[in-house]
């Protein structure tokens, strides 16, 4: 038994866009009518039928292939939290060193500013010209 739709109605149930329906009637693949103006497709309750069970088919491998999506999403986002929590102990543990290293260069120039001084002190006291008796060299280290 066939029914008379729309062409929407048509695209709908045949799972086709518009366009194909028309290019289908055009190419008499599809029967229609043409009534006040409007085209109306003859549809087979065969053919209906079988487009509600392929819409349920669909639904379910949509369904299940979007289960997957979420898994393989929620995977990497927990790769990506450890991955951000190792990244975090790593910057931690540079930025720990580099402070440590920082001192370490901070107390050798000082060290070396000491022995300039006392080195300048020396020379000072051996060569006691008369215009540089009244120069003292800054005192102030690095912090």
């Amino acid at each position: 038994m066939e029914r008379l739709v729309t062409t929407a109605q048509a695209a709908q149930i045949l799972g086709l866009s518009l366009q194909g329906v028309h290019y289908r009637i055009k190419h008499d693949q599809l029967k229609s009518l043409k009534k006040s103006g409007k085209t109306y497709v003859y549809i087979s309750d065969h053919v209906d039928n079988k487009v509600d069970t392929k819409i349920e088919i669909k639904e379910t491998a949509n369904q299940d292939s979007l289960r997957e999506v979420i898994e393989v999403k929620d995977e990497q986002i927990l790769l990506l939290k450890k991955s951000m929590k190792w990244m975090k102990k790593q910057y931690g543990s540079e930025i720990s060193r580099l402070e440590k290293n920082q001192k370490r260069i901070i107390g050798v120039f000082n060290r070396e500013i000491e022995l300039l001084q006392s080195a300048f002190n020396e020379m000072r006291s051996v060569y006691k010209p008369v215009s540089y008796t009244h120069l003292t060299l800054p005192t102030k280290r690095i912090v």
